[in-house]
């Protein structure tokens, strides 16, 4: 997957863009920051 995109970022003449190790435990605590930063209640989130 990465030398995919490191050659398709070749051809497209930018940087290549890669996502390093990622958990899905980060989606759930940036979720609940942005619910929070939009006055969302805590007992709704």
């Amino acid at each position: 997957m990465r030398e995919q995109e490191a050659v398709a970022a070749v051809q497209e003449k930018r940087e290549p863009r890669v996502v390093r190790d990622f958990h899905p435990h980060t989606l759930r605590h940036t979720f609940a920051t942005r619910c929070f930063e939009n006055k969302m209640e805590p007992k709704v989130v």
